[in-house]
């Protein structure tokens, strides 16, 4: 009886000790490297589908550079602060990027912009849509522009176009107004309209009695450009031999550019590899369509 006893003890024994070895061996080492972090700063509130809410940095932005911090070994770190405060941060180098930006004159101090790879252009959106407009200056109706929009400068070139500002004016908003005929047209980033599309389950405008006319503002696509600063730690600033100092600073006549051993020259060449291999293409596709 003690014999049975004994081998049924040294049985647990030996599947316990099976079980504990197998669930060591199940757990990750904690004491890892981590990968080096490139911190991303965006301002407080969302701008889908790029980024979420504060709180939720999910969205087209996180996908793009997380590749693209994964493709130099380094992972990605986003931080939410009021505008003001990430600008700050950037000009001390405290955060590393912003992931698009217009050019700045004053800015330039600090910031080096580059391509991220998305690409946009201004669209026309209208009620109008027996015929395809391909030139806005050849239209004829009621332009709705928020409060303060550039939008208003197209109709300088049209005499047949008056402008009916409408206050704040986001899509949603401006749809509806097209559709009860308080204007004849909207101008926006055609990502914004095509994400507007995706939205509401819909392939086309024409389902919604409206039309958008893509070459009637701008003809072609440009890059979207991220801004870098120049005081980060992964940024080493050389001279750009390509700089004209008797032409205006611009995305194209900036005055530094990152040397070609520096983390930030090799976040932009990842960057442009995305794009050239037609994965910024997909990322976007996978957002906005």
């Amino acid at each position: 009886m003690n014999n049975i006893v004994i081998k049924a003890v040294v049985f647990l024994w030996i599947v316990t000790a099976h079980s504990i070895l197998r669930a060591d061996q199940a757990i990750p080492p904690q004491n890892s490297t981590l990968l080096p972090t490139l911190l991303m700063g965006y301002k407080e509130g969302s701008k889908p589908p790029y980024i979420g809410d504060t709180g939720d940095n999910s969205g087209a932005y996180q996908e793009l550079f997380t590749q693209a911090a994964t493709l130099i070994g380094y992972q990605l770190d986003i931080i939410r602060l009021p505008k003001k405060r990430i600008y700050q941060q950037l000009e001390k180098g405290e955060i590393d990027f912003y992931p698009s930006s217009g050019f700045s004159v004053q800015r330039e101090a600090y910031l080096y912009w580059f391509k991220n790879g998305f690409v946009s252009k201004q669209a026309l959106l209208s009620n109008k849509i027996d015929t395809e407009i391909t030139d806005f200056r050849e239209a004829e109706g009621i332009l709705l522009a928020p409060l303060g929009s550039s939008v208003e400068k197209y109709a300088n070139y049209n005499y047949r176009i008056s402008v009916q500002k409408m206050g704040v004016l986001p899509i949603d908003k401006a749809v509806l107004a097209l559709k009860l005929g308080r204007g004849d047209f909207y101008i926006y980033d055609i990502d914004i309209l095509d994400y507007y599309l995706k939205r509401q389950n819909l392939m086309r405008f024409e389902e919604i009695s409206l039309r958008v006319h893509p070459d009637a503002i701008q003809k072609e696509f440009s890059s979207l450009h991220a801004a870098f600063s120049n005081k980060s730690k992964y940024f080493k600033a050389v001279a750009n031999p390509q700089y004209k100092d008797n032409q205006k600073g611009s995305f194209t006549n900036q005055k530094l550019v990152p040397s070609s051993d520096s983390v930030a020259y090799a976040f932009e060449e990842a960057l442009r590899k995305l794009q050239t291999s037609g994965e910024t293409n997909l990322i976007y596709n996978k957002y906005f369509k």
